[in-house]
């Protein structure tokens, strides 16, 4: 992973095997020589730098590398989000630069792994399967009916918009809650 071309190779791989229909996961290093511009760059300050902040310099290495592949998966046409280890349900004890695995909790993972197989739209974003995920994704991805769309429910404009609300929704209702989807009429 240490120039851009390799990112690039790797993310053409990545995008190979899910369009062969895996559900890829990868996790990076950091670029080249990074890591030790890095530790340079710490002991120009000093010779002893606490160890929880040298981690948190540490890992912007790791989080360049996971959205440079990131942007590269969408360059080559598929979705892809990046996550940092804790964010990805790795917990780790906190003895900074000797840390152990505590326990993996891959859910947030996985969600986004079943999410993009029920949408079949190659999208990934995540949800609790309890629905209050979906509310903030719903929010982000901007699929809400604000209350003055409701005084202006004719309009072609809030019709597209309840549209795909509801095609949305019901992939929702059918993969995740088992139900019957609804109709525009409902």
């Amino acid at each position: 992973m240490a120039t851009i071309a390799k990112i690039e190779a790797i993310a053409q791989r990545v995008v190979a095997k899910h369009e062969a229909g895996f559900g890829v996961v990868v996790v990076v290093s950091a670029m080249g020589n990074t890591t030790d511009n890095l530790l340079k760059l710490a002991a120009e300050i000093t010779d002893v730098p606490p160890a929880r902040e040298l981690d948190m310099l540490l890992s912007t290495g790791e989080r360049t590398t996971m959205a440079l592949l990131s942007i590269a998966i969408q360059k080559y046409g598929a979705q892809s989000i990046s996550f940092t280890g804790s964010q990805s349900g790795i917990i780790t004890t906190d003895s900074h630069a000797n840390a152990r695995i505590i326990s993996v909790r891959p859910y947030r993972i996985q969600d986004e792994l079943e999410e993009e197989r029920l949408s079949g739209s190659g999208r990934a974003f995540g949800s609790t399967k309890r629905g209050i995920a979906y509310a903030y994704s719903d929010k982000y991805r901007k699929k809400t009916l604000r209350i003055g769309d409701l005084l202006h429910l004719e309009e072609p404009e809030v019709q597209d918009r309840i549209s795909m609300i509801l095609e949305a929704k019901n992939l929702e209702l059918a993969g995740c809650y088992h139900q019957e989807p609804m109709s525009e009429s409902a």
